[in-house]
């Protein structure tokens, strides 16, 4: 097993707020059995070094510290949570698989990537992930992520530094000096004028780092733990079907649903996703993304092609296998075309999303067969449908950039 350097970050990264009364998963739901054997199998497939935590609803093998793995737990909960509140919002009885779901979390990144390599996914650049052919999800400690671990390293200088500046502060006279060492080792010596402004702007830059700090990991939080997890809980409760052919867009689309913050009801299903909102503004914007947007500023960037439209998600799935900035603004699309529905068309994406869960597994389907479908049920993709689609979803609010909580 790789070796890694713990720091007090890690009790941060998986941190999730306290979720309150989430909602029911059924009239009384007792959790998830364990099959004969499941345990054991787990912990064969990860090697030595393991320990188990069972849930009501997952069975998580992990080498990290309790603390650490007891957040992520919060997570996977809220988020089987949230998923039945989805179904329930549409009126989907949903089928409770026959057994606690599967998840390692591991808490050193090159251990995450020979797991990955091992299922036959490429780890590299990722922080997690949902393999439906083995149906486990894997993680790994982002408070070990070597960005983070500089990042810290960084806050743990500057705040010695303050904590002396502060120190001298208090003992000294004005006739003294204080002398200054930089990051960069230079040396300067300051009046107590000079070191009381030098006091205020350490400040005002450790407070930086740690907003840096802790969006960096909220970020991984939602858009990894809560989306792969929400990934692994749609294809076991009978929302898409293992082995079959799911449309790529709502697959990614409906997991983006869950990438908000834990709440009154799970993992934020209820509320808007913020992230994928503003990708989807800054694209649509050419990169303002403050700029006061409507439903012809979304055709405008479809014909641009600085977006994907609902059909070209619908007939080409690749879009969503893109790199870089085109997989952003691919992904902030298929979050708001499910958003839109799910708001605006619930009785209609209820009615398409009983066909789609009633797919036969090695079943194809061409990617006009689902263009069909789809206009089967919410009608013709035209410019109308994509401009109403837009004036929803530019309407919703938007907090600053520095306002989120």
């Amino acid at each position: 097993m790789a070796s890694c350097i713990r720091t007090a970050l890690i009790a941060l990264v998986f941190a999730a707020p306290v979720v309150a009364d989430p909602p029911a998963t059924g009239p009384v739901d007792r959790g998830l059995p364990e099959t004969p054997g499941q345990a054991e199998s787990l912990l064969q497939a990860v090697g030595p070094g393991y320990s188990l935590r069972r849930t009501p609803h997952f069975l998580v093998a992990y080498n990290s510290t309790r603390p650490t793995m007891e957040s992520l737990v919060s997570r996977l909960e809220s988020t089987w949570a949230a998923v039945f509140w989805l179904c329930a919002s549409v009126g989907i009885e949903p089928v409770p698989p026959q057994a606690r779901l599967e998840v390692v979390f591991h808490d050193c990144p090159a251990d995450y990537r020979a797991w990955a390599a091992k299922v036959g996914f490429q780890g590299e650049g990722t922080y997690g992930f949902y393999s439906e052919a083995t149906n486990r999800s894997a993680f790994y400690n982002v408070g070990n992520e070597p960005e983070l671990l500089a990042l810290e390293e960084v806050i743990a200088d500057l705040r010695a530094r303050l904590d002396d500046l502060m120190a001298f502060l208090r003992r000294s006279g004005d006739s003294k000096a204080y002398e200054l060492r930089g990051a960069d080792g230079r040396q300067v010596y300051l009046d107590r004028p000079g070191a009381e402004r030098e006091l205020k702007r350490m400040d005002r830059e450790l407070r930086n780092l740690d907003r840096r700090r802790n969006a960096y990991a909220d970020r991984v939080n939602r858009t990894v733990v809560q989306h792969e997890t929400a990934h692994q809980v749609l294809y076991n409760v009978g929302l898409h079907v293992r082995g079959a052919a799911n449309p790529r867009w709502l697959v990614e689309g409906l997991a983006c649903l869950f990438e908000t913050p834990p709440g009154p009801l799970g993992t934020g299903i209820g509320v808007v996703n913020e992230y994928r909102l503003r990708d989807l503004r800054e694209a649509v914007g050419d990169g303002d993304g403050g700029t006061r947007l409507t439903g012809t500023d979304l055709r405008s960037a479809i014909a641009a092609g600085r977006v994907p439209g609902p059909r070209e998600l619908i007939l080409d799935p690749a879009y969503l296998a893109a790199a870089g900035g085109r997989a952003t603004t691919a992904y902030a699309m298929a979050w708001g075309l499910t958003h839109y529905l799910h708001r605006v068309r619930r009785d209609d994406l209820a009615a398409y999303l009983r066909v789609l869960s009633a797919r036969r597994a090695g079943q194809a389907v061409s990617g006009r067969e689902e263009l069909e479908l789809f206009e089967r049920h919410f009608g013709a993709i035209d410019d109308a449908f994509v401009a109403r689609m837009g004036d929803y979803l530019f309407k919703l609010r938007l907090r600053a950039a520095g306002d989120r909580r």
